[in-house]
């Protein structure tokens, strides 16, 4: 079905499915990459298995953190944009949610979209389709607002660009054992080609190298729990990935001892010296005296120099929570995971390839609490060919090491064995 959209936009509408929604958006330029923003209302086809996640991350630690009582989960998303997480997070996990966004066409999408997916649901689900539009509160308020006057368990921060700007009203609006979840798209900034932003935004300096997104998730993460920390809240790192052009972090909201929690999320704030002469970083707890003697640039300065260079602050714990990765390990797939509220059962669609490629790496990875080593950096450093990835590794477990891929860089291994006892294994003499 084809129209022009509320608010001016030229594209014409097209059907659009996604886990239990249905929805009309505006014809993609691209299924791939970063959306483009040329209407009013913005819709990104490629986030697809993002928002996949986005409904399995909630419903597993929902089910790993009861909450006591009988209050309903509510969950906020500031920047709904056509409403199609919100939407699906009402329908296939059940909770309550407000879609707000400032834009007002973005507003009419989502009522609209709701109708539309309601009234798919009514033939096979009449009872969902009948709660789903009363779960569902539509806003048009400024975000910071809105964070200001609501609490939820779950509230999703994705702008463009840089979720910074909005982790501490987020974090305020966050109830004990909630989830926040954050979308960065400002990618050039955090893996170090603009370090004056990255300075003025998270408060950290990066570095472009080898390792560079796995750095830059970390710098996110740090950031978000330095400002959770400000407030007297605890965030720790559920789930966090690099997807083609975004970065994407899970954080859970520790309850029960506030200081406790405080002390050990603020224990793994630290730094990254990268070594470019050896290809390895390491984590420090501080960085070495004139860190900082050239401004944000120090790092990259210092690397060209082939000195150590010290990247952050930055979170130096795990990416993972090793018992929600462990559930989803032990699931017969990625949707087939304990249900919240289990309104809607039979409706839940198959596992995408990309998220069960996903899952796959996580599950391998995890808890992702060792830094990844650059392949085929260590290559051109010792001048040899390298073995296939997944021998090296095998090699490496067998002399008792931890190894594992990772999913941030196809070429990329992380282990626990010291540097030497890797490149004797490239490069045996």
């Amino acid at each position: 079905m084809t129209g022009i959209l509320v608010g001016g936009d030229p594209r014409p509408l097209v059907d659009w499915t996604e886990g239990a929604a249905r929805l009309r958006v505006p014809q993609p330029r691209s299924m791939r990459g970063p959306g483009t923003v040329d209407g009013e209302l913005f819709f990104n086809p490629a986030m697809a298995p993002s928002r996949d996640l986005a409904m399995v991350v909630p419903a597993l630690w929902f089910a790993l953190h009861p909450r006591r009582g009988s209050e309903p989960l509510r969950a906020i998303d500031p920047m709904a944009g056509s409403g199609v997480r919100a939407i699906r997070w009402a329908a296939e996990l059940g909770l309550e949610v407000v879609a707000n966004d400032i834009d007002s066409s973005a507003r009419t999408a989502t009522i609209a979209n709701l109708a539309l997916t309601s009234a798919h649901l009514a033939a096979s689900n009449p009872q969902v389709a009948a709660a789903l539009e009363q779960r569902v509160a539509v806003h048009d308020r400024p975000a910071h607002l809105l964070l200001a006057q609501e609490r939820a368990h779950l509230i999703d921060i994705d702008p463009f660009g840089s979720p910074i700007h909005l982790v501490a009203a987020a974090t305020g609006a966050l109830a004990y054992r909630g989830l926040l979840a954050l979308t960065a798209t400002d990618t050039p900034v955090l893996c170090g080609a603009m370090p004056e932003p990255a300075m003025a935004r998270y408060g950290a300096v990066p570095l472009r190298c080898p390792i560079t997104k796995e750095l830059g998730l970390r710098i996110l993460v740090g950031a978000a729990v330095r400002i959770a920390a400000n407030q007297g809240r605890a965030l720790r790192p559920v789930l966090c990935h690099v997807s083609d052009h975004h970065m994407r972090a899970y954080l859970g909201c520790a309850g029960g001892s506030t200081t406790h929690f405080l002390q050990e999320s603020v224990r793994q704030l630290g730094w990254v010296r990268y070594d470019r002469t050896v290809g390895v970083g390491t984590f420090v707890d501080a960085p070495q005296p004139g860190w900082n003697a050239q401004g944000p640039r120090t790092a990259t300065i210092r690397s060209q120099q082939n000195l150590p260079a010290d990247v952050g602050p930055l979170w130096t714990g795990p990416l993972f929570d090793p018992e929600l990765i462990a559930t989803w390990a032990s699931t017969a797939s990625a949707w087939d995971i304990p249900s919240v509220s289990q309104p809607c059962t039979g409706i839940l669609p198959s596992a995408s390839a990309p998220l069960a490629r996903l899952q796959a790496a996580l599950i391998d990875e995890s808890p992702a609490d060792l830094l990844p080593m650059d392949l085929p950096t260590q290559g051109r450093l010792l001048r040899c060919s390298l073995p296939r990835k997944t021998e090296l590794i095998a090699r490496l477990q067998l002399l008792g090491a931890r190894a594992s891929g990772t999913h941030i860089d196809g070429q990329g291994i992380r282990t626990d064995a010291p540097i030497a006892t890797v490149q004797g294994l490239l490069s045996p003499r």
